[in-house]
């Protein structure tokens, strides 16, 4: 039982990991000058230093929280990253020429999308401490 349990724990967190460190990798490439300047052209350089920099976090957060605090602060990692996602999506879009931008009601719920994911962050982070907005 504790060895299928591993699997199935190594094969998802293996799986976030990936996903993370390739989204970062992946967006701080496409629109920066200064990160592709510093790599010098080579993206692993990006990928293995956000990597090394994601594993360095996971092991002090490891030894430095409880496993419920490691938890809710997976269960919102996701709105972290939206909150910091939706306006470089936005950005991005407005580098693109007229014909193919976005229309405005996508934009409009870009913004509804990164509303929710602050008000849910904010909200999460303060039960952290005691404060329960709902």
């Amino acid at each position: 039982m504790a060895l299928i349990s591993l699997l199935l724990l190594w094969d998802t967190q293996l799986h976030v990991m990936d996903v993370l460190v390739r989204n970062l990798t992946d967006i701080s490439w496409g629109i920066s000058d200064k990160v592709r300047s510093w790599a010098k052209g080579d993206i692993r350089r990006v990928y293995y230093t956000v990597f090394a920099g994601y594993m360095l976090f996971r092991m002090w957060a490891m030894w430095q929280a409880a496993p419920l605090v490691l938890l809710l602060l997976g269960a919102n990692a996701r709105n972290i990253a939206g909150m910091v996602t939706v306006p470089l999506v936005m950005w991005a879009n407005k580098q693109l020429p007229k014909e193919i931008q976005p229309r405005i009601w996508e934009n409009i719920s870009n913004v509804i999308f990164w509303i929710c994911n602050i008000f849910f962050a904010i909200a999460l982070g303060l039960a952290q401490i005691g404060i329960k907005i709902f």
